[in-house]
């Protein structure tokens, strides 16, 4: 005789989301981090109108960077940066200990319309990706660049990861939009995004022969290429049983999972100081790298941050991209321009231009003289 069936509803518990969860498998003497994000990544993406490409690039960027932050442990954050000639010419993702994270992507809709349905590679373009530890003001910053050659951010950081750290590294990381269903049959489209790293350790002492570490890194990432996109971005496989799944035969252990979350109101002075700083910090990397379209960007704290980058330029690329600006509604703008195009002479510059020149120039030294008195002005 059967139990009488209860009327009540049955919740189904959803495994936890929006994490990093660190994973060492012992028989192969690796340690990695897996993580699954939904409404973090799904916040992120859906603040700004993005086209579905661009969508999925700032996805993996920010997987990248989750997987990347989650190994810091004290106090600090990680900046990924990708400045690129491609339709997307600047990735920002910040990640903030213990895992906050916010993310900007810049593009051009022109070009963006002008590529296929299966150009996404296509995207980045040449550039560069980089990647910065900073622990606060009294801590040295750490920062490791790659180069982007048409490639992905997987490939990139691939690169990055021999380079820089110089261990034997595999990682994976998925983007998709999800339907998530809702009553009468209604439901939404919603981000999604997960990535896998895994890591050799290195050897101490001499202890492991170089074959042996050789086959367990060759049996590990054999394993770690089995897992497919949908396993990182299905909300209902649980990040534990995934991992058991690719490395119960190597005695996966899982350590303490770190919860991300997504911060920044992103009203547009936040966004423009994110981006101004992203600038600033390429500027100091590789001046040359540095888009022209950063000049005509509808931020004012772009276009400064840009103005000054470009003062290092040569003389015929600074007349011919930092004139215009020398009518800029902006103030600060002009100032900065015409302080780029200071050292050369006034003959330089067309006609019409040099009496704006005049004009930018004296509007510094006005400056200048106002703020004579205040302390700052005794440092300069």
């Amino acid at each position: 005789m059967s139990d009488p069936v209860s009327g009540e509803a049955i919740e189904i518990a959803r495994p936890t989301d929006n994490l990093v969860l660190p994973f060492q498998a012992e028989q192969a003497d690796v340690l990695g981090r897996l993580a699954k994000l939904g409404p973090t990544v799904n916040t992120i993406l859906s603040r700004h109108d993005y086209p579905e490409p661009v969508s999925r690039l700032l996805g993996e960027a920010v997987a990248l960077t989750a997987l990347l932050g989650a190994s810091l442990k004290s106090d600090g954050k990680l900046i990924l940066q990708a400045s690129t000639d491609g339709p997307v010419d600047l990735l920002v993702v910040d990640f903030v200990v213990p895992g906050s994270m916010r993310a900007y992507a810049r593009f051009d809709a022109d070009r963006l319309a002008a590529l296929g349905a299966n150009d996404d590679v296509l995207l980045l373009g040449h550039g560069h990706l980089a990647m910065t530890i900073d622990r606060g003001i009294d801590a040295e910053r750490y920062q490791g660049v790659v180069p982007l050659e048409g490639t992905s951010l997987t490939e990139a950081a691939d690169t990055y990861f021999q380079q820089s750290e110089q261990l034997p590294s595999f990682i994976r990381l998925a983007v998709a939009r999800h339907f998530q269903a809702g009553e009468n049959g209604e439901g939404v489209w919603t981000w999604r995004a997960g990535g896998l790293l895994v890591q050799k350790l290195t050897r101490e002492g001499g202890l492991v022969s170089p074959k042996t570490f050789e086959e367990d890194w060759t049996r590990a990432k054999s394993l770690a290429e089995t897992v497919e996109d949908h396993e990182l971005l299905d909300p209902t496989l649980a990040p534990e049983r995934l991992l058991y799944r690719l490395f119960h035969e190597e005695q996966v252990r899982v350590y303490r999972a770190i919860p991300l979350t997504t911060y920044c109101s992103c009203s547009r002075e936040r966004v423009g100081e994110m981006r101004a700083s992203a600038i600033e910090q390429l500027a100091q990397l590789d001046p040359g790298a540095l888009p022209a379209a950063a000049l005509r960007d509808p931020d004012p704290a772009v276009r400064t941050s840009a103005a000054a980058a470009f003062a290092l330029r040569p003389a015929e690329e600074r007349v011919a991209q930092l004139s215009p600006l020398l009518a800029d509604p902006l103030r600060a703008v002009r100032i900065t321009a015409a302080r780029a195009l200071a050292d050369l002479p006034v003959a330089a510059l067309a006609p019409t231009l040099q009496d704006r020149q005049r004009a930018a120039l004296a509007e510094f030294v006005a400056a200048q003289q106002a703020m004579a008195d205040m302390p700052s002005a005794q440092l300069n």
